[in-house]
């Protein structure tokens, strides 16, 4: 079977999907990390981090699965794959939007940064993330198209 289950609240998660999430737990801020270390490696359910840190369950819930849905995503990864080409606001800008999914206004607040400045790196950002998903669905699809004509070729072979 290819699922095991994340926490004691009974969500399951996929066991390659967990690797991925735990090797992407290392972009987070350490109190994020905290957040998904003690649901993901110590299983502990969403009311038991509520109890632990005085946040309501809802709230615990939503933040992980929040973060969990961000770093399964590709947005952010694709900007951190090439970081060399962003500079340090980009990056955080990035982190902010992508990661936490904080708007323009929280975003230009936290960075000190004005709401037209925060836009215009995301226009930037969003810009560059759709092209490298374009990129990537490109090399899926010539990758499916070779394995067609490949399977073509295997079949009349035997024919």
């Amino acid at each position: 079977m290819d699922r095991v289950s994340a926490g004691s609240d009974g969500r399951v998660v996929r066991r390659g999907e967990l690797e991925v999430l735990r090797w992407r737990m290392e972009l987070l801020k350490p109190a994020d990390r905290s957040w998904l270390e003690a649901y993901l490696n110590e299983g502990l359910s969403f009311r038991r981090l509520g109890e632990l840190t005085g946040v309501a369950e809802r709230t615990v819930a939503r933040r992980v699965g929040r973060l969990m849905r961000r770093l399964a995503g590709q947005e952010y990864i694709s900007v951190v794959r090439e970081r060399e080409r962003f500079g340090r606001e980009e990056q955080g800008v990035a982190y902010d939007h992508f990661l936490l999914g904080l708007g323009y206004r929280r975003i230009a607040a936290k960075r000190g940064m004005s709401e037209r400045r925060v836009r215009a790196v995301l226009g930037v950002l969003k810009g560059f993330v759709a092209e490298e998903k374009q990129t990537r669905r490109r090399g899926a699809e010539h990758v499916e198209r070779r394995r067609v004509e490949a399977e073509e070729k295997r079949v009349m072979s035997y024919e």
